[in-house]
């Protein structure tokens, strides 16, 4: 029996095919993630997007009380998650009190979040905080230098649903 097509035939067409679907499994954001961040008593939820992007949308008792919104920080002249990978992520628990300089109502005030650091490439990282009461994000930076940086940058919308 005699074969029409030989293997060294398809060879280059098999290596073309393979070297196709490196480059397509290259191209695609494999960084991207959903984070959950949740308060001490697991009413507010945070849930917090990277990948090319970073945005966050955040729940009390499962009602969306802030659609998902696109968060980053220029510094000198560069949007920073937009310019550098996500790199990991590292969560905490605290659970702590001081007493204020201050005099308030209460001599002791309790201090207990959960804490979710986000890693980039580039010396920058995000921490967000859930509280009972609320939430709160910031960047922090290891540059080791002084930056200029613009914290009303123009990719920070805030959705926020209406309720009727």
């Amino acid at each position: 029996m005699t074969h029409i097509f030989s293997s060294c035939t398809y060879r280059p067409f098999l290596k073309f095919l393979g070297l196709f679907f490196m480059l397509l499994l290259f191209s695609l954001d494999v960084t991207a993630q959903q984070l959950t961040l949740t308060s001490p008593d697991k009413s507010t939820e945070i849930n917090i997007y990277t990948g090319k992007k970073l945005s966050f949308s955040i729940k009390k008792n499962g009602e969306s009380i802030l659609d998902e919104s696109t968060i980053d920080i220029e510094i000198d002249g560069k949007y920073m998650v937009e310019s550098h990978g996500f790199r990991s992520s590292k969560a905490k628990t605290v659970n702590t009190s001081f007493n204020p300089v201050l005099p308030l109502k209460n001599a002791t005030v309790q201090d207990n979040y959960n804490e979710l650091t986000l890693k980039f490439r580039g010396g920058f990282n995000v921490e967000f905080r859930a509280y009972d009461e609320g939430v709160a994000y910031r960047f922090t930076t290891t540059m080791g230098r002084e930056v200029k940086k613009r914290c009303t940058s123009p990719s920070h919308r805030a959705h926020i649903p209406c309720f009727h």
